[in-house]
């Protein structure tokens, strides 16, 4: 079996470590498996990035794209938004290596269009919901599981106003 798996990054925070270690258990039990990335952090032969002037010109105006983008459509949202406007162009690398599944990981802030998504739907997909994003538009997080910090609160300010 070919997975080809889609993250943004292959080893930086929590999303991308643990579908690196997918990655890594399926070439373990003798599976076929690549990894797409957007930026590089290992020494992996098996993780692939952005190879075609397309790509790489892509690669590195998509993530401020849908920074500036994701500000302007909700001005007051928290750090953590994507858009799924701008993206890498893959397609043309996903049928180089004919995968015979699809599985998205964390593959967002300007990394993969939406809309591309759907330009294969004769393989299976299978998505690894590390965050939320898929099912709450915008954000990765409703506000309410943000940390405090990132919602415009420091802690402290929050538990103060219960001390008295």
């Amino acid at each position: 079996m070919r997975v080809l798996h889609f993250s943004a990054y292959d080893g930086q925070e929590g999303a991308a470590r643990a579908a690196y270690r997918i990655h890594r258990a399926l070439l373990g039990a003798s599976l076929e498996s690549h990894f797409l990335v957007n930026r590089k952090l290992t020494s992996s032969t098996e993780v692939l990035v952005p190879h075609s002037p397309l790509e790489k010109f892509c690669s590195r105006i998509a993530p401020t794209l849908d920074g500036t983008i994701s500000r302007i459509l909700s001005p007051s949202s928290p750090k953590l938004i994507s858009n799924g406007i701008p993206g890498v162009p893959w397609g043309r690398r996903v049928r180089d290596l004919s995968p015979q599944v699809l599985h998205f990981h964390w593959a967002f802030h300007g990394f993969i269009r939406l809309e591309s998504l759907l330009r294969f739907p004769q393989l299976p997909s299978v998505f690894s919901l590390h965050d939320l994003w898929l099912l709450g538009g915008l954000t990765h997080y409703p506000p309410e599981l943000l940390p405090l910090s990132v919602r415009g609160l420091e802690s402290s300010d929050f538990f103060s106003k219960w001390e008295k």
